[in-house]
């Protein structure tokens, strides 16, 4: 009530201005915000087809193709993964498909009639030919096409809640109507990320190898037994998957995959990574096509089908040779690790008897036999031979040395190392019905390996064939081990001079 009796008059925004002018910051703010959303055209510049039906190809989870009512295709997208629904199912070329949607909505249009232009019969839009249907979720734009445009190269089209006709590119309808669902096929059989695999499984009728990664390059065999698995044989295996893809496409859902050999697959593989689990299973293989010829022999092809999926397709033989291997090719075959420049002394037993070679300094001496210069170009080759692989794995940690006449071996080289290690390697018995492979066997592996000849030859060597020709006469320095310091399993040979 104020002094003079008549009440005081209501000011509801006094002391509020600041709420207010928050207010409207906020609203500016937004409409800014969704306003910038937009892209920017310049004067005179069309709209892209995305701004009038409102979706970004990124955002597009369907797409259906319609001519006359029927449809052509149809693809839907889920977990970032494209499968194709009609006029088959099975998985879709994801690049193929985002790349249509691109080249369709990222163009602009070529013109808009007048919105007093509204009869839809003028310009075919009653009757249209080709529809597009995109989907996001449960909501639904669709694109119809017309009657030819005025520049005979365009159409008259009509967008879902778009108040303008509009006129559209011929081409890019034809994108869409030209294409061959068989096309949109997913080629790629699996998408394997070759960085993160960390587990390969092949199993055949005659059991199952697994390899594991336990380091950035290094792999292990833990079935059927624990080894060192070949470092360019398992990521040989990463590397035949990634690009594998199929030759051609045979059946989708077919009643029965016994005739494909798929009901009891020859080979199963299955690979881990970041994403998950991939498997691919292999049939029998498949007739080789009339006529059909790479480098003069008959193709080859094996059917195979991915693990959860109804699609059979061809794989090329060459492609299933680069997966189908067995432990024998898969685990290391390095025969002993040492590094060269750390070998000091070696010791050979073969058909010639007992041979000693110590390094001094640089150079290799043999000290016995007798007490000379030897031949270093030699000495290299045994050692190179040493270090490397065998031809082929035969058997892991084996009972009976016998049948590979390792029990007693034809040779026997053994290496020392300035750390004080002792590497060997046992050379037995011929590999019967091969004239030029020996069963070999390492300390370093317990393993029984088959070599070539070339190292059967490198190490049944003579003492008079290590000497340096030049220096077979000369004297030699006086012996003493390479390293003072270095633990030396055994008693070296004593040369001459020292014998006396």
């Amino acid at each position: 009530m104020s002094v003079n009796g008549r009440p005081k008059k209501q000011r509801p925004l006094r002391g509020k201005g600041g709420l207010v002018g928050v207010a409207v910051l906020v609203i500016i703010g937004i409409w800014l915000f969704l306003d910038l959303r937009n892209p920017v055209r310049e004067p005179g510049e069309n709209p892209h087809l995305a701004d009038l039906v409102g979706l970004k190809p990124e955002q597009v989870t369907g797409l259906e193709v319609k001519d006359g009512g029927k449809t052509l295709f149809a693809v839907t997208k889920a977990r970032e993964e494209w499968r194709v629904e009609q006029p088959f199912q099975g998985r879709a070329d994801k690049g193929k498909i985002e790349n249509l949607l691109k080249g369709l909505l990222d163009a602009a249009i070529n013109g808009e009639l007048p919105t007093s232009e509204q009869d839809p019969a003028r310009y075919g839009l009653d009757k249209p030919q080709v529809e597009l249907l995109l989907r996001v979720g449960s909501r639904q734009k669709v694109i119809r096409t017309g009657k030819p445009g005025p520049m005979g190269t365009d159409l008259y089209a009509q967008i879902t809640g778009y108040r303008r006709f509009v006129v559209i590119a011929q081409s890019q309808v034809n994108e869409f109507k030209n294409q061959k669902p068989e096309d949109l096929r997913d080629k790629q059989i699996l998408a394997v990320d070759r960085d993160s695999a960390r587990r390969i499984a092949l199993r055949t009728q005659a059991g199952e190898t697994v390899l594991e990664k336990k380091g950035q390059d290094e792999w292990e065999l833990t079935s059927p037994f624990r080894a060192k698995a070949g470092k360019y044989e398992a990521t040989g295996l990463i590397e035949n998957l990634t690009p594998l893809r199929a030759q051609r496409f045979v059946a989708d859902n077919p009643p029965s995959l016994t005739q494909y050999g798929l009901d009891q697959p020859a080979l199963t593989v299955t690979v881990t990574d970041k994403n998950g689990t991939h498997t691919l299973l292999f049939g029998r293989q498949a007739p080789a096509p009339q006529g059909k010829k790479t480098n003069g022999a008959p193709e080859r092809g094996y059917y195979c089908v991915r693990s959860g999926d109804a699609t059979v397709f061809l794989v090329d033989g060459l492609d299933y040779d680069g997966l189908n291997k067995d432990t024998s090719q898969l685990r290391d075959r390095t025969l002993l690790t040492f590094e060269e420049s750390r070998a000091e002394r070696m010791t050979i037993t073969n058909s010639s008897g007992e041979i000693e070679l110590q390094k001094r300094g640089d150079e290799w001496w043999l000290v016995r036999p007798e007490n000379v210069k030897a031949n270093r170009d030699r000495v290299v080759g045994i050692l190179s031979s040493l270090r490397g692989d065998a031809s082929r794995h035969v058997e892991e940690n084996p009972a009976d040395l016998n049948r590979y006449g390792l029990a007693s071996p034809a040779i026997r080289v053994s290496v020392w190392t300035s750390g004080g290690q002792t590497q060997q390697l046992s050379l037995g018995a011929k590999v019967p019905g091969k004239d030029l492979a020996y069963y070999a066997q390492t300390s370093e592996a317990k393993a029984v390996f088959q070599v070539q000849e070339f190292v059967k030859r490198d190490l049944d060597v003579k003492p008079e064939e290590l000497k340096a020709e030049e220096l077979k006469k000369t004297a030699a320095p006086p012996a003493g081990p390479a390293n003072p310091s270095a633990k030396s399993p055994g008693k070296p040979a004593q040369p001459p001079s020292a014998r006396r």
